[in-house]
């Protein structure tokens, strides 16, 4: 592979940055000395605004409405029809704090996939609950980039770009499949059912730097071959020279595919500004375009299983640098700042899941879809003054169905992880990470610590130091 001396540079960033996510009345109860619990009712019009008026449809439920696009203090003129629908909120913001355990009571089934936090090294770890044994797959001699666990949660697939090798192993590390990669191919982005992987493809300059847009590559590992390739380059794609760092496994390709490759998410930037866009790569034809303050604004978008819809952190609202104010979802409510959660569907539909920029000035970020998709696990800055400094994390998770959101009182440190979610849904595996370095250590091991937290009982327990959680297996019967 060319330039491998480029590439772990590249690689060595991206492990340091990439983890680094009125009309109406409220009514708001303070909190009570045991708990926090604020309830939002509102029965003001919704208009979720996007700059796609050929996407006007029906909303399909009082929670839905159809994206238009509104602009304050812009030259250009964007009017378009507007549907509205009304919803009826009842928000709750719960604190819930979990007790820090030597040890559970039961401990579920399962195997944690664990990279080693050492700079400059890419070591893979399973860590096997039941006993406490781990097992390493890679060991300081590889390096890997991004890693997946096949949705039977069986299988674990990386490319290791020392060797140009990519791997699939099983829960115990036995090696599945191993195969010579392809020049370029880069990292593995997602399983596409259980044959298929989605393997990043980057073009690279002579002397080993990035040469965007890279493409999606979809490969066959029955067969151990390129069935497709999904080149980017989209209207106003944005690329960010050194990858986008809340954006995981994409964090090269910046192109997020539904399961039938036929809608894409991705961020943009025009001479508006930024933007999220969804696409209809069939029709070659964009659906709805919201936008943002940076096109790295801090959320991937994560695509259900079936490719219905997709979540992401919207802001309600988003400043331009010139003081332009865009205007994606005109409710009636106030707007404090920050960006909240949203469902969108596939059609452009959205449907606010959070109110939480009506009260505070917040963030949610590293969000995590639960396996029966109605739960997201995520972490919380409320009345934040500035991202670029230090701000506090909390572990929060949202009931979709009835709007709760509850906070466990575990800090979240200085990058917002993605959570991991069990099979069942029952437990958590979160990281909390610190930037601190022990003072002389020529590795440079970082304070990033593991834990596991029963959702149930209420209880936590701390199961790896110096090591970030990336995935969760399951041993074949």
């Amino acid at each position: 592979m060319k330039s491998l001396t480029n590439r772990m540079l590249m690689l060595s960033t991206f492990f340091l940055v990439s983890f680094v996510t009125g009309c109406g009345t409220a009514t708001v109860f303070e909190p009570q000395t045991s708990s926090t619990e604020h309830i939002v009712t509102s029965t003001s019009p919704t208009t979720v605004v996007v700059s796609s008026p050929e996407t006007a449809l029906a909303p399909s439920s009082t929670r839905w409405a159809t994206a238009t696009f509104q602009v304050t203090d812009a030259t250009e003129d964007l009017s378009t029809s507007v549907l509205t629908s009304t919803p009826q909120v009842n928000i709750r913001l719960i604190e819930k704090c979990v007790t820090m355990e030597s040890s559970l009571d039961f401990v579920p089934e399962g195997v944690i996939v664990l990279r080693r936090e050492y700079s400059g090294s890419g070591e893979l770890d399973l860590l096997d609950l039941t006993n406490g044994q781990t097992r390493r797959v890679v060991n300081d001699k590889g390096y890997v980039s991004t890693t997946a666990v096949s949705p039977d949660y069986k299988q674990l697939a990386w490319i290791d770009v020392k060797s140009d090798l990519l791997q699939i192993v099983d829960a115990t590390g036995k090696d599945l499949r191993s195969v010579h990669v392809i020049e370029n191919w880069y990292g593995v982005i997602q399983w596409v059912g259980q044959d298929y992987l989605l393997i990043e493809s980057i073009p690279l300059h002579p002397d080993g730097t990035l040469n965007p847009p890279a493409s999606s590559v979809l490969f066959n590992i029955l067969t151990s071959k390129q069935e497709a390739e999904y080149p980017h380059g989209y209207p106003d794609q944005f690329f960010i020279g050194n990858g986008a760092p809340h954006w995981g496994n994409y964090y090269f390709s910046q192109s997020v595919f539904d399961s039938s490759f036929s809608r894409v998410v991705y961020p943009a930037y025009d001479n508006m500004g930024g933007a999220l866009v969804l696409r209809d790569i069939e029709r070659q034809r964009e659906i709805a375009r919201f936008r943002v303050a940076d096109p790295n604004f801090g959320g991937l978008p994560q695509w259900n299983r079936e490719g219905s819809f997709f979540i992401s952190g919207i802001y309600p609202q988003a400043e331009r640098w010139d003081g332009a104010v865009f205007v994606n979802i005109d409710d009636g409510l106030p707007y404090q700042g920050g960006y909240d959660l949203f469902r969108v569907s596939r059609d452009g539909e959205v449907e606010r899941l959070t109110y939480l920029t009506t009260q505070y000035k917040a963030i949610e970020e590293g969000y995590s879809l639960s396996p029966d998709e109605r739960k997201i696990a995520f972490w919380l800055v409320l009345d934040y003054e500035d991202l670029g400094t230090k701000v506090e994390r909390q572990l929060a998770i949202l009931d979709i169905d009835t709007g709760k959101i509850t906070t466990l009182c575990l800090a979240g440190g200085d990058v917002p992880y993605h959570p991991v979610w069990s099979p069942d849904g029952e437990y958590l595996v979160v990281t909390v990470s610190a930037s601190n370095k022990i003072p002389g250590n020529p590795r440079e091991k970082s304070m990033s610590e593991v834990y596991l937290v029963d959702l149930s009982d209420g209880a936590a327990v701390k199961i790896a130091e110096e090591a970030v959680a990336l995935g969760w297996m399951m041993a074949s019967p």
